[in-house]
């Protein structure tokens, strides 16, 4: 089985929701174990609903959170809330532990080499790349990053256009440092850019399936079906069936969270938007199932 790690900053979209539905419909084929999830918000509810979606598919995952004040505003988390109010899940009364350790704890244990996915702004992978050595491993981050992942697959950037894209800019410092950290590291990077992702609309089982986490997500952020960001990063990182990548290259960001992609050496590219868009959207659905 593929070890994943995923980052997440579930609560803010329904569409992360949609991701973990389709990262545990990998774990029920036993093609992936999922070493721990993380929620890179600050809020107590974004791990509580990562903890109610995996108890819902009968998976007892580790989980961890960011611990900073980071989107803990009444604006963000109206989903999240609501799965914490009517879902059991470990954290009602505790908060997860600090989401950065996890990593680095999980990261130090693997014997293969780990998939890593993020889905959510970059603060957790910029901290975990500056980390220092402690108890699970006397690596600096970069090394431990350098040794133990196989790929990284980001959730962010446009490369259609001159625009920021949302998980990008909501963290400046921390994409521009991520990126150009696991550029310089040559680790295997792909990212999922928002014009790929805005092409699919999912959530129609969810919304129709039983009552779950995954459809009072929907229901609450939506109504409806959603654009695929995040769904469309896990189908990317654990299949890819249908999608296409770019020539290998780099990524930069920019001061205003523009992100440029430029061909040539390097091991960064990106999923193109040159797909069957209802063939994408008919595998994605097929794994949103609750």
């Amino acid at each position: 089985m593929r070890p994943v790690i995923l980052d997440t900053d579930i609560g803010t979209d329904s569409d992360d929701a949609g991701a973990l539905m389709v990262l545990h419909s990998f774990v029920r084929e036993g093609a992936v174990d999922p070493l721990c999830i993380t929620s890179c918000t600050s809020r107590r509810d974004g791990a509580a609903a990562v903890d109610a979606i995996n108890r819902w598919y009968g998976k007892r995952i580790e989980v961890g959170q960011w611990k900073e004040p980071f989107h803990d505003t009444p604006e963000h988390g109206a989903y999240s809330r609501a799965i914490d109010g009517c879902f059991e899940n470990d954290f009602r009364k505790v908060e997860a532990p600090a989401a950065v350790p996890l990593w680095r704890k999980k990261l130090a244990a693997a014997k293969e080499k780990v998939t890593c996915i993020t889905i959510g702004p970059l603060n957790v992978i910029a901290a975990l790349l500056r980390s220092a050595s402690d108890e699970y491993s006397p690596l600096t981050g970069e090394a431990l990053l350098q040794a133990k992942a196989e790929s990284f697959y980001i959730m962010g950037g446009r490369f259609d256009c001159a625009s920021p894209e949302w998980n990008i800019a909501a963290d400046i410092p921390s994409a521009q440092a991520a990126v150009h950290a696991l550029c310089a590291l040559s680790i295997p990077t792909v990212f999922l850019p928002w014009e790929a992702g805005a092409r699919v609309k999912t959530g129609v089982n969810a919304l129709l399936g039983p009552y779950s986490p995954m459809r009072l997500a929907y229901y609450v952020h939506n109504n409806g079906p959603r654009e695929s960001w995040d769904p469309l990063t896990v189908y990317a990182a654990l299949c890819g069936d249908g999608l296409a990548l770019s020539p290998n290259g780099t990524v930069t960001v920019d001061g205003e969270g523009v992100t440029r992609f430029t061909a040539g050496d390097g091991s960064m590219r990106y999923v193109t938007a040159a797909f069957d868009a209802e063939y994408i959207r008919k595998q994605l659905e097929d794994r949103m199932r609750p």
